[in-house]
């Protein structure tokens, strides 16, 4: 993909010296190529602003009408940062004559000396942009449905048949004293995130309200393995409720902040874990305590196992999700945002 751009910046650099060269006033090449390279400079920043903030934080969001306004604004500023340069570099190297001047206050020579070149530029930079990110999705793609066959393949090879398997474990809670509330109690909560796990995880999307009952479900097991000293908090905001996301996308964090949580004897340790939703704005926080010597384990290892969680975000929210990691000397903290 770098090599296309750049194949594709030093073709269009040239066009633009051969265009400068056939429209020069005054035939003095280094004039051409000075302006060629203000020209470069400009379309090249025209085109990053476009392809690295426009394009995701509008295109991709569906914001067409804000993308188009900005997209012509970029245009125009950078046309009028042109024209200025342009000026400026004929009064240095004292190529301004009489005619010149002239043609510079005219707009059909502006539209052709800058807004032309400025348009071709960067809507051709923004076609090679969409190209790249067309033929990199299509690679992902592909890279996760062959994973995604080869897990199945693996799942088949051992699966067990779900039936024998809540028979059992209904022989086993049976099978439990009465008396023993919290194993039981325990079982049924096992029994029921494998069910959610085997049956309705199988849709592309599911209900947000059946994930937190599972992130709830998951997190309720892990505190009978903590000591007293752990402070686990699920807090969830009225608003998450009535939309689908994809299934275990979120259990993933939390895992990780239960592998690496802190194991102080002489304070306290953290797990927080908030669910928020403002407008169309889904929010997603898991933060934990860590110990020093395991905060770069946690992001090294725990990048390693959330690498198919982040895969897979890119592919369903691609342009529509914000994920940021931030690790310090005792903790780690995942943010996640959905724009649903």
């Amino acid at each position: 993909m770098k090599f296309l751009k750049l194949l594709s910046s030093s073709a269009y650099f040239l066009i633009i010296i051969a265009y400068r060269w056939a429209y020069s006033t005054d035939g003095k090449f280094g004039t051409t190529l000075l302006l060629a390279l203000v020209d470069m400079i400009c379309v090249i920043s025209a085109c990053l602003i476009i392809n690295r903030i426009l394009v995701p934080r509008l295109l991709f969001r569906k914001h067409y009408i804000s993308f188009t306004l900005l997209f012509v604004f970029n245009i125009v500023l950078f046309s009028l940062i042109f024209q200025f340069a342009d000026w400026e570099i004929h009064l240095l190297r004292g190529t301004m004559t009489p005619r010149l001047e002239e043609l510079s206050a005219k707009l059909s020579y502006q539209i052709f000396n800058s807004y032309i070149i400025m348009v071709i530029g960067t809507v051709f930079g923004f076609t090679i942009e969409l190209l790249t990110r067309r033929i990199e999705s299509e690679k992902l793609f592909e890279q996760l449905l062959k994973e995604k066959t080869e897990a199945e393949l693996n799942f088949l090879k051992a699966q067990i048949n779900p039936h024998f398997l809540f028979n059992s474990i209904n022989t086993i809670f049976f099978q439990i004293e009465k008396e023993n509330k919290n194993a039981r109690h325990s079982l049924l909560k096992f029994s029921e995130m494998l069910r959610y796990q085997l049956y309705d995880c199988r849709a592309q999307e599911i209900s947000i309200e059946k994930e937190i009952n599972y992130l709830k479900s998951y997190v309720e097991l892990q505190r009978l393995r903590k000591e007293e000293n752990f402070e686990i908090s699920f807090q969830c905001s009225d608003t998450v409720r009535e939309f689908n996301i994809a299934p275990l996308l979120l259990v993933s964090f939390v895992e990780n902040a239960f592998k690496h949580v802190s194991n102080y004897t002489e304070k306290e340790n953290t797990i927080k874990i908030q669910l928020d939703k403002e407008k169309n704005i889904f929010q997603f926080r898991v933060y934990n305590t860590s110990e020093m010597n395991n905060v770069n384990r946690q992001y090294t290892e725990g990048g390693i196992g959330l690498s198919n969680v982040k895969r897979r975000m890119e592919l369903i929210y691609n342009g529509n999700h914000d994920l940021t990691i931030r690790k310090e000397p005792n903790s780690f903290e995942v943010n996640l945002k959905l724009h649903l």
